[in-house]
C-alpha cells in the first residue's frame, strides 16, 4: 500500500467531497495522480469529490476506496468513512422525503396552473356575459335603424307621385307623413307618396317595440312642366 509522506490534519470543509478535493489540490495533486497512486478509477474520485454518491460502488469496495484515499491524503480514514455514511443517510432521507411529497398529491405548479386556467375561463365567461348585457341594454334603448335610399334630399321632379324606398329593423313600424307603411320581414319598405306643386316635405319615422324612434326627412320640389 502506498503511504503518503504528508502529515495528518483535520478536515474542516462543509462536505466530504469538498474537503477531500481541497486537501488534494492543496498538495498540487490532480485526479489522475490520485488514481494512479491508489489504483482507483478517475471517475470514482471525481464523483466522490462532487458528491455524486449514486455513481460510486457500494459495500466493501467503497469503504476500501475511502480508506485508501484518506490514507493517501494523510487524514483519518475512520473519520472519512463516518462522514461518508452520515452524508449517505442524509441523502437517503432526502430521497424518501421526495417520495413522500410525491405521494401526497400534485406539485405546487400542478395545482396553480389549473387554478389559473379556471380563473381565465371565469374571466372570459364574465366578459361575454357583460358584453351580452351591454348589447341587450343598447338594443333596448337605442333607436331603430332607418335608411331611406329613395328619394334623395332636395330632389326636383315633375311628377306628382313619388316612391319612398328604405329599410329598418324587421320588428319596427314605419310611418310616412303620419301614415303607417307595411314593413317586410327583411325590414324593407316601399310606399307611393302623392306630391303637390312646389316644396314637399316627406317625414319617415321608424319606431321599435321599446317605443324608441328615428326620423329622416326628405324635401322634394315639384316643378310641373309648362
Amino acid at each position: 500500500m502506498y503511504m503518503s509522506p504528508f502529515t495528518s490534519r483535520r478536515i474542516t470543509y462543509q462536505t466530504l467531497g469538498e474537503q477531500l478535493r481541497a486537501l488534494r489540490t492543496s498538495e498540487g495533486l490532480s485526479v489522475s495522480d490520485v488514481s494512479a497512486a491508489i489504483r482507483v478509477r478517475q471517475e470514482y474520485i471525481a464523483a466522490l469529490e462532487a458528491g455524486h454518491y449514486t455513481v460510486l460502488p457500494s459495500g466493501i469496495y467503497i469503504r476500501n476506496f475511502l480508506k485508501e484515499y484518506a490514507t493517501f491524503l494523510g487524514v483519518s480514514w475512520k473519520r472519512v468513512i463516518t462522514l461518508y455514511e452520515k452524508e449517505m443517510r442524509a441523502f437517503a432521507q432526502h430521497i424518501e422525503k421526495g417520495k413522500y411529497f410525491a405521494k401526497q398529491g400534485p406539485s405546487l405548479r400542478a395545482v396553480v396552473v389549473p387554478k389559473l386556467l379556471r380563473i381565465g375561463l371565469l374571466s372570459t365567461l364574465m366578459f361575454v356575459v357583460f358584453l351580452y348585457i351591454g348589447f341587450s341594454v343598447y338594443t333596448t334603448f337605442a333607436p331603430p335603424r332607418l335608411i331611406v335610399s329613395e328619394p334623395f334630399d332636395n330632389l326636383i321632379v315633375q311628377d306628382h307621385v313619388l316612391h319612398v324606398i328604405g329599410s329598418t329593423d324587421s320588428a319596427s313600424q314605419v310611418m310616412i307623413n303620419g301614415q303607417s307603411v307595411p314593413v317586410q320581414a327583411s325590414g324593407g319598405f316601399e310606399q307611393r307618396v302623392s306630391l303637390h306643386d312646389g316644396l314637399n316635405t316627406i317625414v319617415i319615422t321608424a319606431q321599435n317595440k321599446h317605443s324608441r324612434t328615428r326620423t329622416v326627412s326628405r324635401q322634394v320640389v315639384v316643378e310641373p312642366s309648362s
